[in-house]
């Protein structure tokens, strides 16, 4: 039981260093390409997206 868990701990916080050591991504950028219908942008501080589910035609 000891053994588990001191396993789960070590592997947690290797984990923990490893992703902090080594990111995979650099700030800023976006690992996910552009897809039709979600449109980030920022503003200010903030990141806002925008989603489009498509289009309804209506008489108005």
């Amino acid at each position: 039981m000891f053994s588990r868990l001191m396993i789960a701990v070590a592997t947690t916080v290797l984990m923990i260093v490893t992703s902090c050591s080594f990111p995979t991504i650099a700030p800023g950028k976006s690992a996910i390409a552009q897809v039709p219908g979600v449109y980030p942008f920022k503003l200010g501080d903030f990141k806002i997206t925008a989603l489009s589910d498509g289009t309804l035609p209506q008489d108005l």
